[in-house]
């Protein structure tokens, strides 16, 4: 069976256009854990990643196949898992709002933490879908498009810290 490079050129991006699309339109869900509220990622933008990624190492291989008639050389498969590391890496981590402060949380990163005494500035960008927060200790902790119930997260930290939101 011949597949057409257009056709997968296609239906990959109108699979990428469907999920990143349909990944900002969802808005996610604020989960109570034990050590406070906490606001992941969204379920669709992780699996989006994941798919996408492995969908990226497929299509690399199979094209490398397909063109060359033979397994690719080792140095496309070392350019594959940095890029795959690199995806990974890049995930942002999940933010969790303790009784005392405000923790963001990666997988491979250390813990960002600022307590809500600290707290000196919650501001809101990119027409109201990325909330920063800023800590007298330097440390800023991203809300981002891609993290759960940004509007409860603003409202969170306007209680939790007394601050007001500045647009």
């Amino acid at each position: 069976m011949h597949l057409d490079p257009q056709l997968l050129r296609a239906i990959a991006l109108s699979l990428f256009i469907f999920l990143v699309l349909s990944s900002r339109m969802s808005k996610g869900s604020v989960k109570q854990t034990p050590e406070g509220l906490a606001f992941p990622i969204k379920p669709l933008f992780a699996l989006s990643r994941w798919i996408l990624l492995a969908a990226y190492v497929a299509l690399v291989i199979a094209l490398s196949v397909m063109h060359v008639s033979k397994i690719p050389p080792v140095w496309v498969m070392i350019v594959l898992i940095l890029v795959c590391v690199l995806v990974v890496l890049r995930m942002p981590g999940t933010i969790v709002l303790t009784p005392t402060a405000v923790v963001q949380r990666f997988w491979f990163f250390k813990d960002k933490q600022i307590p809500y005494t600290e707290v000196m500035a919650i501001s809101v960008s990119q027409a109201g879908r990325v909330t920063r927060v800023m800590g007298s200790n330097r440390v800023t902790i991203l809300h981002s498009p891609n993290h759960s119930a940004s509007e409860a997260f603003r409202q969170e930290m306007e209680l939790r810290t007394g601050k007001k939101v500045v647009l």
